[in-house]
């Protein structure tokens, strides 16, 4: 991948749909939950190939998670794992994008791929499915080691599950 010279919100691929995440995301934190879903949705419009813009697929994800829609949050959070550049599995899948574009973090930061486990675990928990959050919660402190939510995570599932059931995960 070489790498861009422009800005990253003069992009003709993400400069509008930068502007519908980050208004969105303001809309978020005001609790604005339909018109942030608006926003997140007309970034991905904007967008050819919406695997390229994973940030938006976690605020979409934190969205149905505040509506308490863990079925809809579960598939977006799954989303940005599954489509993240930082992803081993998709390095070299976006060949056509600058690599400096793609990594940028207001496309695909990283973070937003931790905090990706770390927010499907919570969803998981919710359904029962402990093991399952178990292990995202695991690979969540994995990514980074200093996660301080992803370790309270870890902690409440423990509680949760039979500890002799750790064993045979």
């Amino acid at each position: 991948m070489e790498e861009s010279k422009e800005p990253i919100f003069k992009h003709p691929l993400f400069g509008k749909p930068l502007l519908h995440n980050k208004f969105g995301c303001y809309c978020l934190q005001g609790s604005f939950l339909k018109k942030a879903l608006d926003h997140f949705t007309k970034a991905l419009a904007l967008i050819e190939n919406k695997t390229y813009f994973t940030n938006v697929y976690q605020n979409i994800g934190n969205v149905f998670a505040q509506e308490r829609n863990y079925d809809e949050a579960i598939k977006y959070y799954q989303m940005v794992i599954d489509y993240s550049p930082h992803n081993p599995e998709m390095q070299n899948h976006y060949p056509e994008i600058p690599s400096d574009i793609l990594l940028d973090k207001s496309i695909n930061s990283y973070d937003a791929y931790v905090d990706a486990h770390t927010n499907l675990a919570v969803m998981l928990l919710t359904k029962n499915e402990t093991e399952k959050a178990l292990q995202f919660c695991s690979k969540s402190l994995e990514l980074k080691k200093d996660n301080f939510e992803a370790a309270i995570n870890f902690g409440d599932i423990l509680r949760q599950v039979d500890i002799f059931s750790l064993f045979y995960l």
